[in-house]
C-alpha cells in the first residue's frame, strides 16, 4: 500500500507540475516536458544522501516494479468528483466514499496515454537515480506483451527509458539479450 501512496503523490505531482507546459504544447513537447519535469526532480531529490536513504528505507524498489508493471497491464486510475462527463461515462466503475464528512467519489477508468509515459519517465527516473537501470531494462521487455497493440506508446515508453538512463540502458551485460529485443522491435515498430 505504501508503494501505491508513494507512487501515486509522485505522479499526481509530475502531472500537476506539468499542466502549465502541458497546456500550452503538443501531445510530443508534454510528453518530453514530463520527462523533463520527472527526472530532473526525482534526481534531485535522490541525489540528497539524507532523501536516498529515507526513500531506500521506506520503499521497496521490487514491489515499485511491480506496482508499476500491475499500472502498465490493467491500466486504470482512480479520478475524484468533478471528472468531466465524457470521463464519467468511460469508467469502468466508481466507489462513494465519506471524507471528513464530506462525500467522495471516485471514478475507476483507463489511464491516458501520457499517465502511462509519466509513469514510464517516473519509473526510470527513480531507478537511474538508485543506478537501478537493469529494472528499467527488464520492465522494458515485460510491458511488450503488455503494450504490444499499441506502438506508439510503446515507443514511446521506450524512448523515455533510453532518455532518462542513458546510455547505460544500452550497455548493461546483464541485460544484452533484453535490450537486443527491445532494439529489434524498435525498428520493427519504427518501418511501419
Amino acid at each position: 500500500d505504501k508503494i501505491c501512496v508513494m507512487f501515486s503523490l509522485l505522479l499526481h505531482e509530475i502531472i500537476e507540475a506539468g499542466n502549465e507546459n502541458l497546456l500550452n504544447a503538443g501531445y510530443d513537447d508534454s510528453v518530453q516536458a514530463l520527462d523533463d519535469l520527472a527526472s530532473v526532480q526525482i534526481l534531485s531529490a535522490l541525489s540528497d544522501p539524507v532523501l536516498r536513504k529515507m526513500f531506500l528505507e521506506s520503499i521497496d524498489l521490487f514491489e515499485l516494479n511491480d506496482s508499476i508493471e500491475n499500472f502498465f497491464l490493467q491500466r486504470k486510475v482512480l479520478a475524484l468528483d468533478g471528472v468531466t462527463p465524457e470521463l464519467q461515462a468511460q469508467s469502468i466503475s466508481k466507489v462513494e466514499l465519506l471524507l471528513n464528512g464530506n462525500p467522495l467519489t471516485l471514478y475507476e477508468v483507463v489511464a491516458s496515454d501520457h499517465l502511462l509515459v509519466a509513469t514510464a519517465s517516473l519509473f526510470a527516473s527513480v531507478c537511474s537515480a538508485l543506478d537501478q537501470v537493469g529494472l528499467v531494462c527488464e520492465m522494458s521487455c515485460n510491458i511488450i506483451s503488455m503494450l504490444i497493440s499499441e506502438a506508439k506508446v510503446l515507443m514511446e515508453i521506450f524512448h523515455v527509458f533510453a532518455r532518462v538512463c542513458g546510455s547505460k540502458y544500452f550497455t548493461l551485460q546483464s541485460h544484452s539479450m533484453a535490450i537486443t529485443v527491445v532494439k529489434s522491435l524498435a525498428v520493427v515498430f519504427e518501418k511501419r
